[in-house]
């Protein structure tokens, strides 16, 4: 007999049967080339018998329709055929449609609990199709090695009752159903279910599904037909699935290790649906997927969110025995790797050298490793999209410890060292080249040299410039041993990293000092170890608390840091654990002690004091430390961070370049790293101005750069201010691009050429055009520097800026001069300093004027004393007294004290003119109506060169309604040319005291009495709160704006008051401007003019 089929091929593992059994006698077979024809030769049967030939596992073509069919020789010899092919009942066309039945989602089976091991008992199985097509006395037939059907089985057709299997429908051996007669429509379902089953032994079962959807045998389900079961051995399994984005990731790498030593325990790869499970034994995990090399992806921890890159944030997995975990899906972030060689110098590849890249986006970096091959290759896998820095060796390999640590490209520190950003395909070529190591040895010991103390921390940074180079713990013999390059070393002991009860220290000979200058520096040379550089640490006494946010959460891995309050030294740092708690070791003393987040933590940095903390530090609190002190405890209000980059006109970026992040007059300060980078954290809510280099340029790398304020502009006054709060709390493009200048330098010293005078105002300005350049103060020793661009200045120093009564002067090689016009030119060449811009400030020249009262009553006189008391000017010298007509009016001498005074030749000392004429003191008033609400008179010196404790003495009475008040002060008078018209003048600037203003009322802000609220108001304040200067009665209610006092009823005055000022002139608040003095009337408050 030939059998021929379209609709499948043959092959030897097909099975004839005779009858429904296999024949007694092997027949032979014979199967054409193209697979579609078998013959079977020496066939004995009977009239009625069955022959059938049978296919498992086939998978059906798709729907269409095909031709079977069938002839025979009956006696073998080639003559008795039956018909033709085509012509009779012997062909039959087969019909394929589209799936008539497909199993539902999740799968066709459903087993609880799901997946099913091998013994499980009492478990439910559900076997569910839906229909693809209408049946119409449709038949359903399904296969199942995995269980027995029987009669306590149930089925259910659509949105039918359940009901029992019957005996007819299940096969003798129970492995088959057959229900026939079926009617339903597309989109219902067919359900078998079996009530608690025993799961059979672990292997993979078929379970193969026959529709009939019009039961003449001639409509089948096609290709998914029949699937394989796999049960597994019983025990404990992890479960999941891995997508990108919403897609499964197929054959990924799954890898299951000891969530405490890391070990490797198993490892799996997805299957088609990015599904995996994984045995293993009770226990408590970690689980990653390991992209490797094939996966464009970055390497996932599982921490129930979607995974992390971050190994800190992984999340454990713990399963009992028999117990299965369906983990949350894993959604996968892009990622790439990192390829190089590791060689010695002179090309040689190095094998088994630990290469780091660490990803500088997390806090402490986040590391991934590899280990070079025999020829020195090695690749980092696994990568999330960011920066990262590399770097070998990594320390954990032996041969590891032959080889100086170097960071790419070709750096010796990790400061240094060269970022590389990943953001797309992989990168190749980032080849170190190791040199041979040298060695740092000794041993840490208690102080007195009995007790070796173990797990301590020691590392060194390099001699010159600082920067970390390596860094080991002790053994338990108190040993350690530093690996590191050819160089010049300072070595430190640090016990506060392990929380151990010792001061850090820096190595010198007698066992180690706080002080970083007095380190001694420690020297390596190649294959020659430096031993015995021995510590004999101090035992300290604990600072220790605990850091929260304002909801009283702690905050985990914030510094926390001390300084010493009488040296200003850093003494001691930590960060806080996962509750927020701290503990420090110091050596007794006082400290201060601050909160610092870091770039990416949402809170403001606060100095401590037992209210939780100030972002002032004049608030701070010093803590005295003579035993374990407790409770320093911190609550930090929300902040934010601002960063960004600084780089040259060529967008190279610059380091070490300082900047500030201001808040009125707080500052806020960092630097940029070696790739301009730079990051100002734990600023509280508020408006700030960026400045780039920093106000005080603090750091020796801001040398000849220009100051630049955000976004780009040379103005204080024009900066972009930024807001940090709830809704924007940081900023990340915040970027500097400076411009090269040249400097300036001097010293401004007192008369006598020797005291210097530190906090001295000095400033440039274009000599041209008058543009002002750069402003500094003087240092401690009078020195100062400015950075301008290149061209030529006028050079001043302002000592009236601070209120000191020292004459203002230009710069000239003379030895200085008042008048702008005598100012010498200095000129500033780019990246270089002109030096040697010195000032000696005398005794100001400007007359004192005094006051017989500060206020009084309406109608009431008040004395005006102008004169001096050591130096008043010189012969000639005149100058313009300003006065507010509307509320004083000069009145009628008495005679009084003789003024004005006369020389023993009856000359007139003092000359007061009105309008260049003689004043009359017979005359009742004299005001200058043209000017507007300003009254004037001349006053000059008329006869003597110098004027010594003499004065000019004039009466005004009070005219003005109560809440009025007249400013009185002096400026030198000038010529139509703006030429002062006399040597020895002062220059432009009021010259009175507190004193020298009448009042009748106080403007609330005007501490310095110029009849406005300005910036030089809060300066005073704060001069006062820090004790550097004394306010009169009038100023210090003028000050008092928050209208809080003493007990005693005496005013305060804070910086709370000063920055009240400063939102004040920048027009964010408003409050009332007249405080009545005590005794006052009624009356309009007026803010005159001036």
């Amino acid at each position: 007999m030939e059998i021929h089929s379209e609709l499948t091929t043959f092959n030897q593992f097909d099975e004839l049967l005779i009858n429904n059994h296999p024949p007694e006698a092997s027949l032979n077979q014979e199967i054409s080339g193209d697979g579609q024809t078998i013959t079977i030769n020496g066939l004995t049967l009977n009239a009625g018998d069955t022959i059938a030939v049978i296919q498992p596992g086939r998978t059906l073509p798709s729907a269409g329709q095909y031709t079977v069919w069938a002839q025979s020789d009956a006696d073998g010899e080639g003559q008795k055929w039956a018909a033709s092919p085509g012509t009779g009942e012997e062909q039959k066309t087969v019909f394929l449609t589209d799936p008539i039945v497909t199993p539902t989602t999740p799968g066709t089976l459903a087993i609880y609990p799901d997946p099913p091991t091998a013994g499980q008992s009492d478990q439910d199985v559900v076997y569910t199709y839906t229909c693809g097509q209408n049946l119409s006395n449709g038949t359903f037939t399904i296969t199942s090695e995995f269980t027995s059907f029987s009669v306590y089985n149930a089925v259910k057709l659509g949105e039918s009752n359940w009901r029992d299997l019957t005996a007819d429908e299940i096969s003798d051996d129970g492995d088959r159903v057959t229900i026939k007669d079926i009617y339903l429509s597309a989109g219902e379902a067919i359900q078998i279910g079996q009530a608690a089953q025993t799961m059979p032994a672990a292997g993979n079962y078929s379970i193969t599904v026959s529709v009939d959807a019009d039961g003449d045998a001639l409509a089948y389900l096609p290709s998914s037909e029949s699937f394989s079961l796999q049960v597994m051995e019983g025990g404990s399994f992890i479960n999941g699935k891995v997508n990108y984005i919403d897609e499964p990731v197929a054959n990924i790498q799954v890898v299951v290790q000891d969530f405490e030593t890391t070990d490797f325990v198993s490892q799996t790869f997805t299957d088609s649906d990015g599904e995996f499970r994984l045995e293993v034994s009770p226990g408590t995990y970690q689980v990653v997927v390991e992209p490797g090399t094939d996966f464009p992806y970055a390497r996932s921890w599982y921490d129930g969110q979607g995974g992390t890159f971050v190994r800190q944030e992984l999340i454990p997995v713990t399963l009992s025995e028999g117990q299965s975990v369906t983990l949350e899906p894993f959604f996968l972030e892009p990622g790439a790797c990192i390829s190089g060689l590791v060689t010695d110098a002179a090309g040689n590849g190095l094998a088994g050298i630990g290469v780091v890249g660490e990803w500088l986006q997390q806090n402490g970096g986040v590391g991934t490793g590899a280990e070079t091959g025999p020829d020195g290759s090695y690749i980092l896998t696994g990568l999330r999209y960011g920066q990262y820095k590399v770097w070998a060796p990594g320390r954990w390999m032996p041969n590891d410890n032959y080889w100086a640590q170097t960071f790419y490209d070709g750096k010796s520190s990790w400061d240094e060292a060269d970022i590389i950003t990943v953001n797309g395909a992989s990168i190749n070529g980032i080849d170190l080249v190791l040199s041979p190591a040298g060695v740092i040895s000794g041993y840490v010991m208690t102080a007195d040299g009995d007790n070796p103390i173990a797990s301590l921390h020691v590392f060194a940074v390099d001699y010159e410039t600082g920067y970390w180079i390596a860094g080991t713990d002790t053994d338990d013999n108190g040993l350690y041993r530093l690996i590191l390059p050819v160089g010049k070393y300072r070595v430190r002991a640090q016990s506060s990293q392990n929380h151990q009860p010792f001061i850090d220290a820096w190595y010198n000979a007698a066992g180690g000092t706080t002080d970083y200058e007095l380190a001694e520096p420690v020297t390596v040379n190649t294959g020659a170890g430096t031993e015995n550089i021995n510590f004999r640490l101090q035992g300290g006494f604990f600072i220790s608390g605990q850091v929260t946010d304002q909801q009283g959460k702690g905050i985990e891995n914030l510094h926390v840091y001390t300084e010493n309050e009488l040296t200003d030294q850093w003494t001691s740092g930590t960060e806080t654990d996962d509750e927020g708690y701290y503990s420090l070791v110091v050596p007794a003393g006082e400290y201060r002690i601050h909160a610092l987040p870091f770039a990416g933590q949402p809170y403001a940095a606060v100095w401590y004091n037992h209210a939780g903390g100030s972002i002032f530090d004049n608030a701070m609190e010093i803590v005295d430390v003579s035993a374990n002190v407790s409770g320093i405890d911190f609550i930090l209000p929300p902040g934010g961070w601002i960063s960004g980059r600084v780089v040259d006109m060529n967008g190279n970026g610059l380091a070490d370049i300082s900047l500030d992040a201001c808040l009125d007059e707080w500052c806020n300060g960092s630097r940029s790293e070696l790739d301009g980078s730079y990051t100002i954290s734990g600023l509280p809510y508020g408006y700030y101005l960026v400045m780039c280099p920093s106000g005080g340029r603090w750091s020796p790398a801001d040398s000849f750069w220009l100051r630049s304020y955000y976004d780009g502009h040379s103005a204080r006054e024009d900066a972009d201010i930024i807001e940090l709060g709830p809704a924007v709390y940081s900023y990340d493009n915040i970027d500097f691009t400076l411009q090269s200048g040249g400097g300036i330098s001097g010293q401004v010293l007192l008369g006598d050429g020797e005291t210097p005078m530190a906090g001295v105002h000095v400033y440039a300005q274009d000599y041209s055009t008058g543009i002002w350049g750069d402003g500094t103060e003087t240092d401690e020793n009078g020195f100062f520097s400015l950075i301008v661009p290149a061209g030529s200045y006028r050079v001043k120093a302002v000592p009236s800026a601070n209120g000191w009564p020292y004459m203002d002067e230009w710069y000239n090689s003379a030895g200085g001069s008042g008048i702008p016009e005598q100012a010498q030119p200095v000129e500033v060449s780019l990246n270089t300093v002109t030096d040697d811009i010195d000032f000696t400030l005398e005794p100001m020249n400007t007359p004192v004027v005094k006051v017989s009262s500060a206020n009084g009553a309406v109608g009431s006189i008040v004395e005006i004393s102008i004169g001096s008391d050591y130096v008043a000017g010189a012969k000639g010298a005149q100058f313009k007294l300003h006065y507010n007509p509307a509320v004083v009016e000069i009145v009628q001498q008495t005679g009084a004290t003789g003024s004005p005074l006369f020389d023993n030749e009856g000359n007139p000392l003092w000359e007061i003119t009105s309008g260049g004429g003689q004043l009359n003191l017979e005359t009742n008033v004299i005001r200058d109506v043209t000017q507007a609400q300003t009254g004037f008179a001349y006053i000059a010196i008329a006869s003597q060169d110098q004027l010594s404790s003499t004065f000019c003495t004039i009466k005004f009475r009070l005219i003005g309604a109560y809440g009025d008040f007249s400013h009185i002060w002096i400026t030198p008078t000038e010529d139509s040319n703006g030429i002062v018209l006399s040597d020895g003048s002062p220059e432009g600037i009021p010259c009175l005291t507190e004193e020298g203003v009448i009042t009748i009322g106080v403007l609330h802000g005007d501490i310095n009495n110029n009849g406005v609220v300005d910036v030089g108001d809060a300066i005073l304040a704060l001069r006062y709160d820090a004790g550097l200067i004394e306010l009169a009665p009038s100023q210090e209610l003028a000050a008092n704006v928050n209208g809080d006092l003493t007990p005693e009823g005496e005013q305060i005055v804070n910086y709370q008051d000063a920055i009240l000022i400063l939102r004040k002139v920048v027009h964010l608040i408003d409050f009332f401007p007249i405080t009545p003095l005590p005794g006052g009337g009624g009356g309009t408050p007026m803010i005159p003019e001036n």
